[in-house]
């Protein structure tokens, strides 16, 4: 097991590599950054809108309901961008989305977390 743990330590590092070797090979002039900014929109607004309305049709306990809205806040995940390499489904899109969503998610969670707490 101690094999298999510190193999387990390695995996965010190495998506990490993985994202920062796509975002390198990515031509800004190819991407389409409407669609780029309105799936980052969807990520980091819609979603979470969405989470809270779902929240409160269901009797669930206020901090519960933060975490979950938070939690749908969250940037888009690296993982996704292994999948993308990996089955060859555009990429240098779903890398770009990736580093928009991180980035601009320190606006939109700093806003969220003040107003949930």
């Amino acid at each position: 097991m101690k094999w298999i743990d510190m193999i387990s330590k390695t995996a965010i590092p190495i998506i990490m590599l993985a994202l920062g070797m796509q975002l390198a090979n990515v031509v800004a002039s190819k991407i389409d950054w409407a669609s780029v900014g309105f799936a980052s929109f969807v990520k980091l607004i819609v979603a979470p809108l969405l989470a809270y309305l779902i929240c409160l049709a269901f009797p669930i306990n206020p901090l519960l309901r933060n975490i979950i809205v938070i939690m749908t806040a969250m940037p888009s995940a690296a993982n996704t961008t292994i999948y993308a390499i990996q089955y060859n489904a555009e990429p240098d899109y779903v890398s770009a989305c990736t580093f928009v969503s991180t980035i601009l998610s320190f606006i939109s969670l700093t806003f969220l977390l003040n107003l949930v707490v």
